[in-house]
């Protein structure tokens, strides 16, 4: 592979000793390659910022991986809500990550301790399969939606909460803060011919 000679040249070192043929030359870790290509990115900012006519790299964020795990079945969708907890109770209670996976009609949820530090798999809820395809997982502050074409639901642990069942096929959207949402009742699978706006339930608590 050869590197383009327009690449900055700390860029260029780090480039190459990830790609050296022998192992002994190339990164040791994930650690090392990222502090390397971050000081790479440091230095070809200061560089651009000196000299104009030297293309300026942006900075850039590396992301560490927490844990990797495969998942027991196929997963179309995905979803992820903070487990919620008073403000008050936040010291005191264990936060944790609800991962909602969907797949056609099914529905998986997985919970996982906060900051991912706990290596073992997460822990599987029970799995619950609605009565038609799910088009799409929506996270909004109440937690995670669950939309098919004719209905709505709420998910949690337990069982999936339904919302609102519709008539007629149609496409659904939930406003931002999770209090309402738009649906456009269908004529045909492309085009609405009507436009309406429902109430959703609010928690029964203020979380403020």
């Amino acid at each position: 592979m050869r590197i383009p000679a327009h690449t900055p040249t700390s860029l260029q070192t780090a480039i190459s000793t990830a790609l050296e043929k022998l192992k002994a030359r190339r990164f040791q870790s994930a650690a090392q390659m990222r502090a390397a290509l971050q000081s790479a990115a440091a230095q070809t900012f200061q560089v651009g910022a000196q000299n104009r006519t030297t293309p300026i790299a942006p900075l850039f964020y590396l992301p560490e991986i927490l844990r990797n795990e495969r998942l027991p079945a196929q997963a179309g969708q995905i979803g992820v809500v903070e487990t919620a907890t008073l403000p008050q109770y936040d010291r005191y209670v264990r936060r944790s990550a609800l991962i909602f996976l969907s797949h056609v009609e099914t529905l998986q949820a997985r919970s996982y301790p906060m900051g991912f530090v706990d290596r073992r798999s997460g822990k599987a809820l029970p799995i619950a399969t609605l009565a038609e395809p799910i088009r799409e997982l929506t996270v909004r502050s109440q937690g995670c939606f669950a939309v098919t074409e004719r209905s709505v639901y709420r998910l949690s642990e337990q069982a999936p909460q339904l919302i609102t069942r519709l008539h007629h096929p149609s496409r659904i959207a939930i406003e931002p803060q999770g209090r309402w949402m738009v649906v456009a009742t269908l004529r045909d699978q492309e085009s609405a011919k009507l436009l309406s706006f429902w109430t959703l339930p609010q928690p029964c608590c203020n979380r403020s």
